[in-house]
Formats: C-alpha cells, sequence, structure tokens
C-alpha cells in the first residue's frame, strides 16, 4: 500500500531497494540469533563450539559475530568463523542453501530495479543522441544550434512540470468497472465542485445530487502558452482549474488576472446564454474539470430534489441580473469581486419567494455603484414590468414553468412591485 501510494517513481524504485535490503537483513538476523543459539547450545552441552573460540565481553559482542557470519553466507565476503561440532556443520549447511536460492532472488530483483532506476531518463538521452547527430549531419551553424539546443530544453523542463494524470489516462491502461469508476470520480471530483459557493452553500458530501455532478463532470488539459478560449465566443461550459496557471485578459482590464486552482470560469453560462467577456490562455501546462450547461440544467430537472430546484432557481435570477448589472466577466477580478459574488449567493439560499429577491436585487445595485472599481457605472433600474420580462428570459432554460409560477406570491401589494409586474411574473 505504501509503494501504491507513492506519486514519484524515482522515490518508488528506491523505496523497492530499500525494502529488498530489510528483507535480507531481517532474514539474516533471524540466522544469526540461530547460529549463536547453537553455539550456546553446545557449551551446555561441553562439547566444542565457536563461542569458545571467540570470546567476547558482552552478548552484544557475539550477536555482531553471528550477523556477520550469516552475512558472508549470503555474499562472497571472508570470515574467521567456522563451525566446529557436528550440529554447528549440520545448521551451516542448511543456511548455505538457504542463501543459495535467497541471493539469486535477491540479486535478480536488485539488477532489475537497478535496471528500471537507470532507464527512467533513457528516453531523454535517446533524444539527446539523434539531435546531435542532425546537428553534426547537417552542418548547422553554431547560432541555430544553439538556438536549436534552447527550444528543446525548453520543452523538456514544461514536460518535467507535466500536468496531472486524469481518470481518462487510466482507463486507457485497464478498463475499470462502473462502480469502481464512479466512486473514483467522486473522490476526485466533490471537493471541487464545493468550491463553488452555490454548491457549497446547498449540497452536502452525502447528497444525491452532488454524485451525480462529479460523475458528469469532463476531464481536459492543455500545454503552455495555448488558448483555452477567445472573446465573444458563445460558450455552453463552466470550469475549474485543477493544476497549473492561467491568464485571462480583456478589453477592460488594465493587465492580465493569473487564474489559479479552484477558480471557476464562465459560471453565468450555466443559468444563460453566454458569451466570454474576455479571453484566456494557459501560462503552464494545465488540466481542468468542466461541466456542460446543457447536462447541468437536464439534472437539475429531472434528477434533484426539490430544494436543490428551488436554490437554483433562486441564484440563476439573482446571477444574471447580478452578471449584466455589474458586468462581470467570465473570473473574478479581486477579491472584492469575490466577495459580492459571495453575497448573491448568501441572498439567493436565504430567501423564500420572488418578491423579496427585488429587494435583494436593490440591495446588490447599491453596492455596485459604491464598487468603482468593479464596475464604471450601473445603469438605471428598469421598471418592473421591464423586470419581469428580463426574469422571464432568465428562468425559462432552469426550470419549467410551473415550478416558477409555484414559487410567486399569492399576494405583492405592500412590496415593491405593482400589480402589473405581478400579473407579468404570474404569466411565467
Amino acid at each position: 500500500r505504501v509503494l501504491d501510494s507513492m506519486e514519484s517513481q524515482i522515490g518508488n524504485v528506491i523505496a523497492r531497494l530499500a525494502g529488498l535490503l530489510c528483507g535480507v537483513l531481517l532474514l539474516n538476523h533471524y540466522i544469526a540469533c540461530g547460529w549463536y543459539a547453537v553455539g550456546r547450545y553446545e557449551a551446555e552441552q561441553g562439547s566444542p563450539n565457536w563461542l569458545t573460540l571467540h570470546p567476547m565481553d558482552s552478548t552484544l559482542g557475539y550477536y555482531a559475530c553471528a550477523l556477520h557470519w550469516s552475512l558472508t553466507q549470503f555474499t562472497p565476503a571472508t570470515q574467521n568463523l567456522y563451525p566446529v561440532s557436528y550440529n554447528e556443520r549440520c545448521v551451516a549447511i542448511i543456511v548455505v542453501l538457504i542463501a543459495l536460492v535467497t541471493f539469486s532472488t535477491f540479486l535478480g530483483r536488485m539488477t532489475s530495479t537497478m535496471s528500471q532506476l537507470l532507464s527512467l531518463h533513457a528516453d531523454r538521452h535517446e533524444e539527446e543522441v539523434k539531435l546531435r547527430r542532425f546537428v553534426g549531419d547537417h552542418h548547422l551553424p553554431a547560432l541555430l544550434a544553439h538556438r536549436l539546443w534552447m527550444v528543446y530544453r525548453q520543452r523538456v523542463r514544461f514536460a518535467a512540470m507535466q500536468c496531472q494524470i486524469s481518470l481518462s489516462d487510466v482507463r486507457r491502461i485497464f478498463p475499470m468497472p462502473v462502480d469502481l469508476s464512479q466512486a473514483v470520480q467522486f473522490e476526485i471530483h466533490h471537493r471541487r465542485l464545493m468550491t463553488l459557493p452555490l454548491f457549497k452553500a446547498t449540497l452536502k458530501v452525502g447528497y444525491t445530487e452532488l454524485q451525480d455532478l462529479c460523475i458528469a463532470l469532463e476531464e481536459s488539459r492543455s500545454g503552455p502558452l495555448q488558448e483555452v478560449f477567445v472573446e465573444r465566443v458563445v460558450t455552453d461550459n463552466t470550469f475549474t482549474i485543477t493544476a497549473g496557471t492561467m491568464s485571462y485578459t480583456s478589453t477592460v482590464l488594465e493587465e492580465a488576472i493569473e487564474v489559479g486552482q479552484s477558480e471557476w470560469v464562465a459560471e453565468v453560462s450555466l443559468w444563460a446564454r453566454w458569451a466570454h467577456r474576455g479571453s484566456m490562455s494557459s501560462v503552464s501546462p494545465c488540466s481542468w474539470v468542466l461541466l456542460k450547461a446543457s447536462r447541468f440544467r437536464d439534472l437539475v430537472r429531472y434528477q434533484a430534489c426539490a430544494k436543490f430546484q428551488q436554490a437554483c432557481l433562486e441564484y440563476a435570477v439573482l446571477c444574471v441580473e447580478s452578471a449584466n448589472t455589474l458586468q462581470w466577466l467570465d473570473v473574478a477580478m479581486d477579491e472584492r469581486d469575490r466577495v459580492v459574488r459571495a453575497n448573491v449567493v448568501a441572498e439567493a439560499t436565504g430567501f423564500k419567494s420572488v418578491s423579496s429577491r427585488w429587494d435583494g436585487l436593490q440591495r446588490l445595485r447599491r453596492v455596485g455603484r459604491r464598487s468603482s472599481d468593479i464596475v464604471s457605472s450601473a445603469p438605471t433600474p428598469a421598471s418592473p414590468v421591464h423586470r419581469a420580462a428580463m426574469l422571464r428570459a432568465q428562468t425559462r432554460d432552469v426550470l419549467s414553468c410551473s415550478e416558477v409560477q409555484t414559487a410567486l406570491p399569492e399576494d405583492c401589494e405592500g412590496g415593491s412591485m405593482d400589480a402589473d409586474a405581478a400579473e407579468s411574473l404570474r404569466s411565467i
């Protein structure tokens, strides 16, 4: 289990070598104890023995002599101990036979492990030999050959920083049972899903919805300095980075934003039609897991419980409204932007009816006006009828019309909407 859990291949090989040595030492320890016991038995019987020929001051000295004798039976080494009595010679013959088989096995496994250790960089050595022959065969100038070697070494350096091995790579090695594959997917992805504020606030580890979402995730990867998406392209995916670093640029940003692990990108695409408001490229070898909006909506519609459906509906309305009002980008610009997005989740998961949503939206607009470094200016709040029309368009792809209608209040008097707005909401 320890060897299977090790991540480094070199460390795994070294651990195997250490295990072989420890096994041989343990076997020699027991043989040394037996050799000492035979000598003590012969001494008690008054027969000649190796203990009387090599007197020591302590038991530890006798043990060291016995261990030395035992090791010399396994290796071609010298020693001055030899059996004296008949019983000692019989024991020595048995030890030699055991050592003959054990040492051959140990030597074979040691050679195999050392060869494995030396072959870890054999492919790179072969590539360098071919590259040197190419430079020599074509008589490339020194400057051009130097540039060629620089590019090659850069590729080797990036290869050493390779991204995580994905589950699809393991599936190519051997076919996995469905239940084992799903268990591995859940163990890998459930912590990543919980980094999305909505899922963290509404789901628990034991929820069936969380297990279904883990199975729905897809893995992807890219090399360094590759484009992941470009501006103004409509997307149906949201994803989170699992390894590596990406750079996000936009026309509204003065400098690029570095996006690291556990950052969610284009989250609004889960709730509405979303076009990227910037471009993203990988800085180093990256891997990420993406969630398709169409599959997520199917899970919410047909497999999720009513509580999770209601939370998604509440959050969808607030998220789309906030993205339009505060001009959200694909990623959070800074810590204040993350706080505002987290407040959206808090507003959504704490409301029970649609009428109370409008108070939350008004508070969000006021937060947007105070945050001058997030948006340059906030648009004028729309009329209640216009807001109702926006709500109709935003919730069309989230849940069915009947579910939206059941969430509406029966009496809107005293609220922030007039009768026309309430009638428009009930018609969704």
